[in-house]
């Protein structure tokens, strides 16, 4: 009769204990963490303290406590694809488990699944410039704000960076060569890279390629090039 009694009292508090409730608030785009991002959680538990809660994931690692969780995949470099699977077959998912502490046991309370979504490239920027506009306003690009090439992501919904580290500069007037392969290391542009803009012609074309760019995902990506025509003579002051 004791031993009846102790698997009944066993069974009632796990039966009880699994019909808690596990709320989690993602801060940000729902069901979806970003591969080499902080992703940020609030995790809670009905009756439940804070201390006890236990969060596992299948994949990258999750850190945290008092109810705030940071999830953080793998980078985007070392991201390997289809390394776990949902249970209907789509690739590119991790599972979150959570548990209680009750004890020196953990009782299991629910389990949800988040898409792991890669970062797309970004684009190289001159200015408010894209690849294939065409220069009209000449003071700005030599302003103290436009001595640079940048990138962006677009249309993504994570507060993201890519600094531009490296890129390579040609210059082509008609069919002539003027400039070719300079290399400029970092996003600023050198003293010597001003003098050659400054001489620049109408109809020139300015071309900006092998940029390597790094993210704040920690990946290193070669971007596509960003060529653009001029308009007016390329010189710095002129209204």
């Amino acid at each position: 009769m004791k031993f009846i009694t102790l698997v009944l009292l066993i069974h009632l508090t796990y039966a009880y204990s699994n019909a808690q409730v596990a709320a989690i608030e993602q801060h940000g785009y729902n069901r979806e963490f970003d591969i080499g991002l902080k992703n940020y959680l609030t995790i809670t538990a009905e009756n439940c303290p804070c201390k006890s809660l236990i969060v596992t994931t299948s994949r990258g690692k999750i850190t945290g406590d008092s109810c705030q969780y940071v999830y953080k995949s793998d980078t985007a470099t070392n991201f390997k694809k289809g390394k776990y699977r949902h249970p209907e077959g789509t690739e590119n998912y991790t599972e979150l488990k959570i548990y209680k502490k009750v004890g020196r046991d953990s009782v299991f309370l629910r389990n949800i699944f988040y898409q792991l979504v890669f970062i797309p490239d970004p684009i190289a920027i001159f200015g408010a410039h894209r690849n294939g506009d065409t220069v009209t306003q000449v003071r700005e690009f030599f302003s103290s704000n436009f001595m640079v090439l940048g990138s962006w992501v677009e249309n993504f919904h994570a507060p993201v960076t890519f600094s531009v580290q490296s890129y390579k500069v040609s210059i082509t007037r008609g069919d002539s060569t003027i400039l070719s392969n300079y290399i400029n290391i970092g996003n600023w542009f050198t003293k010597d890279l001003i003098k050659e803009f400054e001489k620049l012609n109408y109809g020139d074309k300015v071309t900006f390629y092998d940029i390597y760019t790094k993210g704040n995902d920690g990946t290193y990506r070669l971007i596509k090039p960003l060529t653009l025509v001029l308009y007016d003579r390329f010189k710095r002051g002129r209204s």
